[in-house]
């Protein structure tokens, strides 16, 4: 398998795309029709990284303690949001997005990794 470093990396692997997206859906409690992957759209990244933009934004307009709650639900510390206070509303949703994006293929390859070697330990 190719190497997977950031949510960009998965757009050929079905499997892992799809558990990554449960994961945000889980820590953003939204459901399938807030948050989707379209399969057959050309610019599936694009319209879901959109999708997920404006529920960023939302979130932020809903004011700093949703947003504070939200980077804790994703695990993103202090040191890696610090920037986000200080960047324009626009490049502060493309920048959590990003965040968020990553963070939570991080979880998901690193429950996979375990969930393997527990299955196969040495």
């Amino acid at each position: 398998m190719d190497e997977i470093k950031r949510f960009e990396d998965l757009l050929n692997h079905n499997e892992l795309l799809q558990d990554t997206i449960n994961q945000i859906r889980k820590d953003l409690n939204l459901d399938e029709k807030a948050l989707f992957w379209n399969y057959e759209s050309q610019a599936a990244y694009n319209d879901f990284v959109k999708l997920l933009e404006k529920v960023i934004q939302t979130k932020l307009r809903n004011g700093q303690p949703s947003i504070m709650q939200l980077l804790y639900r994703v695990d993103i510390t202090e040191k890696q949001s610090a920037i986000l206070w200080h960047l324009d509303e626009g490049d502060r949703v493309k920048k959590l997005t990003s965040l968020i994006l990553n963070r939570e293929l991080q979880k998901v390859l690193t429950r996979k990794f375990y969930s393997k070697n527990e299955q196969n330990p040495d």
